[in-house]
């Protein structure tokens, strides 16, 4: 069942915590996260005054960003590595002041880079971005070209244009037309 089309009430809430209480599979914990994110926007209580709604809202977001930094840290589980969904969205967070929290992008990038070394790609397309434009980093061209190669080689759409672009256009002295040529032209 997708997450729209899940009830969002009340009483749906408390029965899907109870049921993924003991669960240890981070995929399902990010789901019931985000979940959880999406039923804060959703959920009314004719019964509750203003007030009440928006600590019930806050409740809810709190225990979906506490869940998520727990993937993002330690993983679902002792001895499971942390999970590169998680890692990447809570750097999304940070990095455009998502949640609540206030933006920080030396924490939304170092969250890119733990998501880039588990092989996320649209992770490492960011961390290629941030050590470009010098955001949470120093400025360093020549390691954005790598996490920009590393990215193309993951799949990433974005990654692969990119390269394509610094490649066909020489940009950081790495002129090569064949490679370009091979990105671009698919």
């Amino acid at each position: 069942m997708c997450i729209r089309d899940r009830p969002y009430t009340k009483e749906y809430i408390e029965n899907y915590r109870r049921r993924i209480k003991d669960e240890q599979d981070a995929e399902a914990l990010m789901v019931y996260a985000l979940y959880l994110i999406e039923a804060a926007k959703r959920t009314l209580d004719p019964h509750d005054s203003e007030k009440q709604a928006r600590k019930y809202r806050e409740a809810l977001l709190s225990e979906s960003v506490k869940i998520i930094k727990k993937l993002a840290t330690s993983g679902a589980a002792p001895g499971k590595p942390p999970y590169a969904d998680a890692q990447f969205y809570l750097a999304n967070c940070y990095g455009n002041g998502k949640l609540g929290m206030s933006i920080d992008h030396a924490k939304s990038y170092h969250l890119y880079v733990q998501a880039s070394k588990q092989n996320h790609p649209a992770a490492t397309y960011r961390t290629a971005v941030c050590n470009e434009v010098g955001a949470g980093t120093k400025r360093n061209s020549k390691l954005g070209v790598l996490f920009y190669r590393k990215a193309a080689s993951l799949g990433d759409t974005a990654g692969m244009y990119k390269l394509g672009m610094i490649l066909l256009y020489g940009l950081c002295l790495l002129y090569t037309s064949d490679a370009a040529d091979d990105l671009l032209c698919v």
